[in-house]
């Protein structure tokens, strides 16, 4: 995972090796995901987030990861924190692509605010 820093001939046009590139990004990025969510399932939280975060650089709109980082700094009750990462997902996505977090993530965060602040 360390060796692949960018996308297949990132910086040539290739059509013939888009299909690849496609592919090797959906393997990355599955991956990532798996490694992410073993070091969440072993409670090694700051090993999560940091591949969370490596994701979240390469695909900034994937919900799903910032919802897991939120998740995350609530097990830690790192208030301040989960605020800033709805806060930048919120504005991510309004500035981005003119929409909002999904209704799961805007439920859990009210939910959550409501016993946390």
């Amino acid at each position: 995972m360390e060796y692949y820093t960018a996308p297949y001939f990132d910086d040539y046009d290739y059509w013939w090796a888009e299909n690849e590139k496609i592919r090797f990004e959906r393997v990355w990025y599955r991956t990532a995901m798996q490694i992410a969510k073993v070091f969440t399932s072993i409670s090694s939280y700051d090993r999560a987030i940091e591949w969370y975060k490596r994701i979240y650089e390469r695909y900034p709109e994937q919900e799903e990861v910032h919802f897991a980082i939120m998740k995350l700094y609530s097990f830690r009750n790192e208030t301040e924190k989960v605020e800033r990462q709805y806060a930048y997902l919120k504005t991510l996505l309004q500035t981005e692509l003119g929409t909002s977090p999904n209704i799961e993530i805007t439920s859990w965060y009210r939910q959550w605010k409501k016993y946390h602040m």
